[in-house]
């Protein structure tokens, strides 16, 4: 019964351990940062958007410097959400990766176990 239970913490250690270390690092942190980032940038670019549509049509200077001011927040938005879309399918093609060779591992481990 021992070596059973070593063999579970190893396994465990082995190829559980990976996956928990590889979600708390690379998707809890990476997403979470350009998350914040993505959604402080829509926050501003959608603030703006309100204030550009709740201007007088008799000034005609407050449109010129409203629509810059609209248009580098939209490019900010614009650069923010791409960069968030960017992160995530990169943490997919990791989490493809990593999950393909921890599994192939464990096979090949399970495998040679039994002579197979």
């Amino acid at each position: 019964m021992e070596i059973f239970d070593f063999q579970l913490q190893e396994t465990e250690k082995n190829f559980i351990g990976p996956f928990r270390k590889f979600r708390i690092e690379c998707i809890g942190n990476a997403i979470q940062h350009e998350r914040k980032k993505y959604e402080k940038s829509s926050y501003k670019f959608y603030q703006t958007l309100e204030k550009h549509l709740h201007l007088s049509t008799n000034k005609r200077n407050d449109f010129k410097e409203a629509d810059t001011a609209l248009e580098a927040e939209q490019r900010q938005f614009y650069r923010a959400s791409l960069d968030y879309v960017c992160v995530l399918q990169s943490v997919q093609e990791r989490m493809k990766f990593e999950f393909v060779e921890n599994l192939s591992s464990f096979l090949y481990s399970l495998l040679t176990f039994y002579h197979v």
